[in-house]
């Protein structure tokens, strides 16, 4: 299992923000890991897609919108690894938290992979947080 959780403070607008992590879409333009996504099914509670990763594999993910919260919960239902990542703000600090577990090969070089993933996070916060 695999859990770590990225604090950063940010000054300016929480729409801002808002408005680039709720875009599913746009997740490749922060998150570089992820090469693509085509969404598969989109209604008012969640939506679903295949997400191409830059390394060989795909994986079926539901994202769940919480305007709210100002929260969006990534479930990683099947691929490479499982589990869920949220991306959250609050009192102008942009959270992001990964509690996953990794499938297959994958669980050979977890230790590995767990330092990239906090990696990748942490420039992709610092990408969304310069594009405000």
């Amino acid at each position: 299992m695999t859990y770590f959780k990225l604090e950063k403070e940010f000054k300016g607008d929480e729409e801002k923000v808002w408005k680039i992590i709720s875009n599913i879409s746009d997740i490749p333009k922060y998150w570089h890991g992820h090469r693509e996504i085509n969404i598969v099914k989109n209604d008012e509670k969640s939506i679903e897609a295949l997400v191409k990763f830059v390394f060989p594999s795909v994986a079926k993910v539901r994202y769940e919108i919480n305007y709210e919260k100002k929260e969006v919960v990534a479930y990683y239902l099947d691929g490479p690894f499982k589990g869920i990542s949220k991306l959250r703000i609050d009192n102008n600090k942009l959270i992001n938290e990964w509690d996953i577990r990794f499938s297959g090969l994958f669980k050979l070089i977890s230790h590995w992979e767990t330092n990239h993933f906090k990696k990748g996070s942490e420039d992709a916060l610092n990408r969304i947080l310069n594009n405000i």
